[in-house]
């Protein structure tokens, strides 16, 4: 290395330009100046800062939900129709890959939604960057870089949300995953697994994860729909009790659930309670899936459906820190479950901001 000028970087046999490698230049003789031969590794990538301005850091690891129209950023070359050869990383050369789950149906004209695993989190506070890599060949594959279920050419072939979410389940295949849940049908009831979840019959029926988890710390997200909301207790999604107890309703309940011709954030006191629908959260579907959502605080249910503002209501709430999640059906409607997957809460419920900075292409 003889000399650095203005970020150039020359010794006696390689010239590069700017901190990134865009371009070297390599000279096999400075004393003869012979004719360069010219490389290039062109990166092209989107810097993404991810702000959370909480007093408190996100969980560690943490599932950061990107939104993001690439119609708008016409510098990024070369990205493939069904974004395949699109993933994320924490570093700008694209080395240290994140993983990360697209929700939405692939499209270069409307607004995507990834779900980006961010291992340490963000300190209270606090930005950190990661980069929207646009590859020269394909990184869709299941592993680091997935899909939902539905979106992919075999149902579920690209779709790698367990390695994104700590619960996740697409229901694939023809029976239900015995590893993850436990049930408790009444007399009569009955359900069908066919790459997604239905119920068949009107009588009482419970699917509930065999692990607990803490309604406090983890959303609860089901993606699906109810073929009627005019009846209460049509239809809960969210946390459904306590496995251990077979769905009898002695530990509480918080969920989205249908009601009224809407669906409303709701709770079960528990064994000898009561049942309450709580805030209405809008219409929702009856014909085609959406996302509902449900946690607590310590002292309310707080829920939403396609990501809209949430809503708190502490009305009868009795607060529990260990129960299974899932959803139960009854009285009437059909009930649809394509995916369900817990996510860890962002800090106060905030979910840390997402802006877009620089592109290189």
């Amino acid at each position: 290395m003889v000399e650095i000028v203005s970020g150039y970087k020359i010794d006696n046999t390689t010239l590069t330009l700017g901190t990134d490698n865009i371009i070297g230049i390599n000279l096999t003789n400075l004393n003869t100046w012979t004719t360069p031969q010219i490389f290039a590794s062109s990166p092209n990538y989107l810097s993404i800062p991810i702000t959370n301005n909480q007093s408190v850091a996100t969980p560690a690891p943490f599932q950061q939900m990107i939104q993001l129209n690439l119609s708008q950023y016409i510098q990024l070359k070369g990205i493939a129709s069904d974004l395949s050869n699109i993933y994320f990383s924490s570093d700008v050369a694209g080395q240290n890959k994140l993983y990360s789950w697209r929700e939405t149906p692939a499209s270069l004209t409307t607004t995507q939604t990834w779900w980006v695993l961010l291992p340490d989190g963000i300190p209270a506070n606090s930005t950190i960057t990661i980069y929207l890599q646009v590859s020269s060949s394909p990184e869709l594959d299941g592993n680091y870089t997935g899909e939902a279920p539905q979106l992919s050419p075999t149902y579920g072939q690209y779709d790698n949300g367990a390695n994104v979410f700590p619960f996740y389940d697409n229901f694939a295949g023809t029976s239900l995953n015995t590893t993850k849940w436990g049930t408790y049908l009444s007399s009569g009831t009955s359900y069908t697994v066919n790459n997604g979840f239905s119920s068949e019959t009107a009588t009482w029926g419970f699917v509930m994860s065999k692990t607990a988890y803490n309604p406090q710390q983890y959303i609860a997200d089901a993606y699906g729909y109810a073929t009627s909301t005019a009846t209460e207790q049509g239809g809960n999604w969210g946390w459904v009790g306590n496995q251990d107890s077979a769905g009898a309703g002695s530990t509480q309940q918080y969920f989205v659930n249908t009601y009224n011709n809407a669906y409303y954030s709701g709770i079960w006191t528990g064994s000898g309670g009561n049942w309450y629908e709580l805030s209405n959260l809008g219409t929702g579907s009856t014909t085609s899936d959406f996302v509902m959502s449900v946690y607590t605080t310590t002292s309310a249910v707080v829920a939403s459906i396609n990501y809209g503002s949430w809503i708190s209501n502490s009305a009868d709430f009795v607060a529990s820190t260990g129960l299974s999640a899932g959803f139960q059906w009854g009285n009437g409607p059909t009930l649809y479950v394509q995916w369900f997957r817990l996510r860890a809460i962002p800090p106060n419920g905030v979910m840390p901001s997402v802006s877009f900075g620089g592109v290189s292409s």
